[in-house]
């Protein structure tokens, strides 16, 4: 389903509101292209987009009852304090974003506050909102049938079942075929909320596709084989309208090339507008990575903030875009939480 003909999202009730919402857009627009170069505000914040991994979320030790030691991923605590006081102090919605699946998104809402939150998942192939313990679907932007086939056979063609796995999402159910690597055990350990389905080894992509059409499909490889992998997926399916990314230097991750986190963010924004009277120009985002940083290129949001610990070139990119603000501290710095300080709580940051 489109974003277009999205289920949850109410259409424009007449010509006149399309009117006032494209004006707001291009005169927020026009506002930030003018402030681009000075210290000033955007107005009141009302709203503001998260990314999650490498944003709002740090590495922290998680030590086990047999002594082992692993890395599990946690909002950090004065980011946190920051997010709950704009939603209680100021009444900002947040609005989580991210490339996991929605059920690997609910443990950081339910810390956040925000159980009844609209959410982006999947890189923006899945537009949804928590409603109690069920995930209300609102717009989404899978695979279509041919290019998820065209993916299953040409993963197969490369013969490392016993090196990689390819996972299939379609929301929250990942079909998969069985493999001897401990990479998808790992996986799963890490996501342990996703519904996983196992499949014969001798598996075809009617079988992937009787779940439904994929919103995402993974590769889980080993650190020196992913590039290699990008790149001859690449060059199989270069012609199949596909979006093919590394993600944490062990994922493959492929969706469709129209679902960029910046179109589902275009999107809600005109649903804030409808639902809420929210303007872009009062709404903010946060990102560290290149999935991110289409929201500016294709949302009007009032201002982008790209954290310090993102890639050096994507900060060269970004620092040519009119609405992006470069921070120089990184999510562990708790880049997210001095921003709303002074932004939206308009006070010092403290500790």
């Amino acid at each position: 389903m489109p974003y277009e003909r999205a289920v949850g999202f109410p259409g424009p009730p007449d010509i006149g509101e399309r009117v006032r919402y494209f004006t707001g857009c291009v005169a927020g627009g026009l506002g930030n292209m003018l402030s681009h170069n000075s210290p000033q505000k955007p107005e009141a914040v009302k709203a503001m987009f998260l990314d999650l991994d490498g944003t709002i979320l740090i590495h922290q030790e998680d030590r086990q009852p047999d002594g082992t030691t692993g890395i599990k991923h946690v909002i950090h605590s004065s980011t946190l304090g920051y997010i709950r006081r704009a939603i209680t102090e100021k009444d900002v919605m947040i609005i989580p974003v991210s490339g996991r699946a929605p059920a690997s998104m609910d443990p950081y809402i339910r810390a956040m506050g925000i159980e009844n939150a609209i959410y982006i998942a999947h890189h923006g192939a899945w537009i949804g909102q928590r409603e109690g313990q069920k995930d209300k679907l609102i717009g989404e932007t899978p695979i279509e049938a041919e290019n998820a086939k065209a993916v299953i056979e040409a993963f197969g063609s490369l013969g490392l079942e016993d090196k990689a796995n390819l996972l299939y999402f379609n929301a929250n159910a990942v079909p998969h075929k069985p493999t001897s690597s401990g990479m998808l055990a790992e996986y799963k350990g890490r996501n342990p909320d996703l519904i996983y389905i196992p499949l014969s080894e001798d598996a075809r992509p009617q079988d992937y596709l009787r779940q439904g059409l994929p919103h995402k499909l993974i590769v889980l490889a080993t650190g020196q084989s992913v590039n290699g992998i990008k790149e001859t997926l690449g060059e199989k399916l270069k012609n199949a309208g596909l979006e093919i990314m590394i993600s944490n230097g062990m994922y493959v991750e492929i969706i469709n090339v129209k679902a960029t986190k910046g179109r589902a963010v275009r999107t809600t924004l005109v649903h804030l507008y409808y639902a809420r009277g929210i303007r872009p120009k009062s709404v903010i985002s946060f990102g560290d990575g290149p999935s991110d940083l289409t929201i500016p290129s294709r949302a009007r949001v009032g201002r982008f903030y790209l954290l310090g610990n993102a890639p050096d070139d994507l900060k060269k990119r970004a620092k040519g875009m009119a609405t992006v603000t470069v921070l120089e501290e990184t999510n562990e710095q708790d880049a997210v939480g001095r921003v709303i300080a002074s932004v939206v709580l308009n006070e010092p940051y403290k500790e």
